[in-house]
């Protein structure tokens, strides 16, 4: 077992979810950050209402980041967040300055046929790795959708590689679920 109480954790984009709450429920020490205001509340919990393209936080001071379903939305006004094209790569950016060396990335943003709607991006296998210089992708599944409220798992990257969204409805075809490396000082 580890002490968790010494892990500190980088929750991006908490607004809409409970995963900062039940980390801090386990003993993690976490920053949970967001443009918009969260309802939670934990000793282990500290909330920063902030742009992760312009974030307030000191550099280096965390062993793992969490950006789930956040990084697809960055940039394009969706939120209220400002627009751009290149925001998210700033946002991974600025989380690589956040992690300590060797820290964790952990994501997950929808993945197949490159295409970007009002929603969300869709990255492919070029968007992704351009988003992600810097990091060593070091586990990657993919949950391929097989209808509106099914999802099967692969490993096999070139099978979610060749899904497409939605056009209707903006789902994606599939979701890569990453764990990442920070293994230089910087970029």
């Amino acid at each position: 077992m580890y002490d968790s109480t010494q892990i500190t954790v980088l929750d991006v984009g908490a607004a809409e979810s409970l995963l900062a709450y039940e980390l801090a429920s386990l003993n993690y020490l976490v920053t949970a950050i967001d443009i918009r205001p969260i309802a939670l509340s934990h000793p282990n919990l500290k909330f920063v209402k902030t742009d992760i393209c312009k974030p307030v936080l000191p550099s280096a001071s965390f062993d793992c980041a969490i950006a789930l379903s956040t990084l697809e939305h960055i940039g394009l006004g969706w939120y209220g967040d400002k627009t751009g094209a290149m925001l998210d790569c700033e946002a991974v950016r600025q989380i690589y300055s956040l992690l300590k060396l060797d820290g964790s990335f952990i994501l997950t943003v929808p993945y197949g046929k490159k295409a970007i709607t009002p929603i969300h991006r869709i990255y492919n296998r070029e968007t992704l790795s351009h988003l992600l210089e810097g990091f060593n992708i070091t586990k990657a599944v993919y949950g391929i959708r097989l209808d509106d409220f099914t999802w099967t798992l692969t490993n096999d990257e070139g099978e979610a590689a060749t899904k497409e969204h939605n056009p209707n409805n903006h789902l994606p075809g599939s979701v890569a679920m990453l764990v990442c490396k920070k293994t230089n000082q910087s970029l």
